[in-house]
């Protein structure tokens, strides 16, 4: 957020001290100068002066017969202006026609790819962005270039029209635009229609709208454009008329006010002279008085020439003076305010201080949290690869740490996470980095070491935790399982090295846990391989299950399971913009899926109740995250995801339900799928509130930051909305 500077008061601001005293200084020397002068015309009589005056003008009235040929030439260079105008207008009016007839033929192509018998989504997507483009520059042109051609934009020329009696051609052309845009809109529509049949599956209603709308709004848009551009030919000869007219006009005036001038020279010169001079004398009268020191004269303000505004401002110079006090209290507030505006921006700059860090750093351990861990690695993988060094990535995650938890409690758990991370710093290089991925899973980011390099220091730290004895729980001792991954060796992606770093840790704890292994270690391919080999054989079982799961789900409450499979569809996009890897990715998404499975024990009344629930009706409703968990841990396959399920109603300040965890004690699939509900359940309509607007839900979403959702989550969620919605955005502009 850029915050405004501070900017000081300026000294020249502070008015003086005693304008009294340096005004009765000034003020004689100045007025004696002005009473004698060496320029001959300002000692000569006020009437000489005038007279004088008078015959200058008259003179320069002879001359503007002369104007008559500049004014003339000045028209008809506007005439030329005018047909620049209306070539450029005729233009684009051209190009939108082109334009126009291109987007249906890509828009017949899109209905032919759509229909075919497996259309390619990447190339309907192509179509669906080309169409946009399509509809984005016609945008351009006929609000843009088109409205900014029209006769009404230019007041120069539609005086010129308004005066050839040719005023009904601005009406027609602007009616003409109204029509041609109008048809335009509408046929854009309706394509937008076809393109969200198209989107939606709907072939046969795609066709079905295009045939009978969307071709004659095609045919009217069209014929609109091309009475437009046959109405544009016709301005040429109207333009010519009315700048003949106007320089007519311009003679004829020209010629009378020259009359009337000479005319008028006599009379106005006998009437100045007859007020002007007795004006003055009473104008010399009162600056005498003020010279000598008396600030109540007053000047008599009659009329409005340039004599009443001196005399005006004489007597505002002297309030001025008068009221010198009451500047001084309005300099004092203007400084006062001045100082408010500062420490409102001290303040508000270390509030983005203390967020920018709630949002980069795990608050239990003070390491950097994923988010910021993620941009870390990319920075140190952009810099390896500039200089042609290795980058190693050691993950370590501490062994039996569930069974801790479970045994000893959640508070003793955050205990030794926070001494586990102690622990590790002290073994860092000044350039390595160490961070809380999630949960008891930390990664180091070891720059310049190779992979038997990296090794060697993730068994440094696998033997300092086996030896050190952890305070918690009356002191106990834990091990931990570490997985090495190096740069460019086994992976030039953040994405391929984290998942690399991921397996070889897995590796070390399938292998017995307490050791290092790397990713290339032979061991931890063939468990590697045989993961594969029996995922592909369990594949087709667990889709299976989590369909059955989905659809019992649906068939309990047809709502429930819509927003079940909204929450997976977003876990996964949000998932995406957190940078996850695809395999985390994806059980999030699935968790999502499932997080509402334990309402089919909620009876179906309950959920569909239009009323808000009561006190009692909520407990029950909140047994649905322990019920769901219980259902998948029946599982195998889906019982990872129990912990998440139970936990998807945890508030990050530890407030939420059934467990009351915090912070990073939640699982970090479970935050995520916190926020998305949330996002989902404001901007969804339901029973008992109307739907929030996306800007609304995500200010909700901000304000809770911190408190009740992970202000990780939350950041990532607004920049996926922002980017979705200025996606929207270009993709309805009419």
């Amino acid at each position: 957020m850029s915050m405004p500077h501070h900017y000081p008061l300026q000294s020249s601001e502070r008015p003086p001290a005693s304008p009294l005293a340096e005004g009765r200084a000034q003020s004689a020397p100045r007025i004696r100068q002005m009473r004698k002068s060496r320029n001959p015309l300002l000692n000569m009589p006020i009437a000489r002066r005038l007279t004088l005056g008078f015959l200058i003008p008259a003179l320069i009235v002879s001359l503007a017969l002369g104007v008559i040929g500049v004014q003339s030439s000045q028209l008809l260079s506007q005439e030329a202006l005018f047909s620049q105008v209306l070539l450029h207008l005729s233009t684009s009016l051209t190009t939108s026609k082109d334009l126009l007839q291109q987007m249906d033929t890509t828009m017949q192509g899109t209905l032919n790819d759509a229909a075919l018998a497996q259309p390619s989504r990447e190339t309907l997507a192509e179509d669906h962005v080309v169409v946009q483009r399509i509809i984005l520059r016609i945008n351009s042109f006929l609000d843009g270039e088109v409205q900014q051609d029209s006769l009404e934009r230019h007041a120069d020329l539609a005086a010129l029209f308004t005066q050839a009696g040719h005023q009904n051609q601005i009406a027609e052309q602007r009616n003409l635009l109204r029509s041609t845009l109008q048809a335009w809109q509408s046929y854009a529509q309706v394509q937008e229609q076809v393109l969200h049949k198209i989107d939606m599956g709907d072939i046969a209603g795609a066709h079905a709208l295009e045939y009978s709308q969307a071709e004659l709004g095609l045919a009217y848009t069209l014929r609109s454009l091309n009475l437009l551009i046959q109405f544009n030919g016709t301005l040429t000869t109207s333009v010519r008329d009315a700048t003949r007219v106007e320089i007519r006009s311009l003679v004829l005036i020209i010629s009378l006010a020259t009359g009337c001038a000479l005319l008028g020279i006599g009379a106005i010169g006998w009437l100045v002279s007859s007020t002007l001079v007795r004006r003055l004398h009473q104008l010399r009268s009162v600056v005498q008085s003020i010279e000598q020191g008396n600030l109540e004269a007053r000047m008599v303000v009659v009329g409005s020439d340039e004599v009443a505004t001196v005399s005006s401002c004489v007597n505002s110079m002297l309030d001025t003076i008068i009221n010198g006090q009451e500047m001084e209290k309005l300099h004092q507030e203007l400084q006062a305010q001045h100082e408010e505006l500062n420490q409102a921006h001290d303040q508000l700059s270390s509030a983005n201080t203390r967020l920018e860090a709630l949002a980069t750093t795990d608050v239990l351990t003070e390491l950097p949290n994923h988010r910021a861990l993620v941009s870390l690695i990319d920075q140190e993988l952009a810099r390896a690869g500039q200089y042609e060094r290795s980058c190693s990535l050691l993950f370590f995650d501490i062994d039996h740490f569930k069974a801790l938890n479970d045994g000893y409690g959640h508070a003793a758990g955050d205990e030794v996470l926070a001494e586990f991370s102690r622990l590790i710093r002290i073994r860092l290089r000044e350039i390595d980095t160490v961070g809380r991925w999630g949960g008891e899973e930390f990664v180091a980011i070891l720059p310049e070491l190779t992979v038997e390099q990296a090794q060697a220091f993730a068994e440094t730290i696998r033997v300092d935790v086996a030896a050190h004895t952890f305070s918690a729980g009356g002191g106990m001792r834990l091990t931990c399982s570490l997985g090495v991954a190096c740069y460019p060796l086994h992976a030039q992606e953040r994405e391929a090295l984290v998942t690399a770093a991921d397996q070889a840790m897995y590796g070390s704890k399938r292998l017995g846990r307490n050791q290092v292994r790397s990713v290339n270690d032979p061991l931890v391919q063939a468990l590697l391989l045989e993961q594969m080999q029996d995922g592909g054989r369990e594949e087709t079982a667990l889709a299976g299950i989590i369909e059955a799961l989905s659809r019992l789900v649906t068939v309990h409450d047809s709502s429930t399971g819509i927003h079940s499979n909204d929450v997976g569809e977003m876990s996964l996009d949000l998932t995406r913009q957190l940078g996850l890897p695809a395999a985390e990715a994806h059980m999030v998404a699935l968790a999502g899926h499932l997080h509402d499975i334990g309402k089919i024990s909620i009876p179906t009344a309950l959920l569909q109740k239009p009323e808000k629930l009561t006190e009692e009706e909520w407990v029950v409703m909140r047994t649905h995250p322990v019920i769901g968990a219980e259902v998948v841990s029946s599982i195998p396959a889906l019982r990872p995801l129990a912990s998440v399920i139970r936990a998807h109603h945890e508030r990050w300040d530890g407030q939420g339900y059934p467990d009351h965890l915090a912070g990073d004690a939640i699982p970090f699939a479970a935050r995520v799928i916190a926020v998305v509900e949330a996002y989902l359940a404001m901007t969804e309509e339901r029973p008992y509130q109307p739907a929030r607007s996306r800007a609304l839900a995500l200010a909700e979403l901000t304000r809770c930051a911190g408190s009740q959702f992970d202000p990780l989550v939350v950041a990532a969620m607004v920049v996926l909305q922002q980017s979705d919605q200025g996606m929207l955005a270009v993709a309805h502009v009419v």
